[in-house]
């Protein structure tokens, strides 16, 4: 389900994007943001295959959609968590929720800034 819900978003993407005309679509930008249930990273090598796949299925729907993950590419060095699995101490963490937006957005300075609000 969970690929399918990646390929059902980029054939909404295609659709739209192809019943505009060609001067609409040179303009469109896209935002999607997501609970992905996927890392954008890979951390530790505690990761399971099936984590790695959604990862790397992830980022080449991004790539192939000219999208980039706003909060890595405001902030490269920084590797956020939005899931916590416990308040005890050493607790599993992850970035799994993520916005993706059109590169545009982001080298023509529209978007400026990000942050995970915790």
């Amino acid at each position: 389900p969970w690929h399918q819900a990646l390929a059902d978003l980029t054939m909404q993407i295609i659709n739209d994007m192809t019943s505009q005309s060609v001067d609409t679509v040179r303009f469109t930008r896209i935002i999607c943001s997501g609970d992905w249930n996927a890392n954008w990273v890979i951390g530790d090598g505690s990761e399971t295959a099936w984590s790695r796949m959604r990862t790397a299925s992830l980022r080449r729907f991004a790539m192939q959609s000219g999208l980039l993950e706003v909060f890595a590419t405001i902030h490269p060095t920084i590797t956020p968590s939005t899931y916590i699995a416990s308040a005890a101490p050493g607790a599993r963490r992850s970035w799994i929720d993520h916005v993706l937006a059109s590169s545009e957005l982001l080298t023509e300075g529209h978007i400026q800034e990000a942050g995970i609000l915790m």
